[in-house]
């Protein structure tokens, strides 16, 4: 079992349920939080994949002090 906010949440129940074991989440906000999570994991991987080619934008987000962002003015 896993433990948020102090709640267990148990591992053998469908993710939607499990959510609304927490205290202030319905179905509906379960819902909302697993489709942000999973279109987090599709930009995660599309980041991945552009720094692994090692194209402009890859370069850019893999710089190791301080990742630049992809659309700003140059520093100077």
């Amino acid at each position: 079992m896993v433990s948020i906010k102090g709640q267990e949440i148990p591992n053998n129940k469908n993710i939607f349920i499990a959510l609304t074991y927490i205290y202030g989440i319905g179905r509906q906000r379960a819902e909302e939080i697993v489709k942000e999570c999973e279109l987090r994991n599709e930009i995660k991987q599309i980041i991945d994949a552009q720094i692994k080619l090692g194209n402009y934008r890859g370069k850019r987000r893999s710089q190791k002090p301080n990742p630049l962002p992809i659309r700003a003015p140059s520093p100077k």
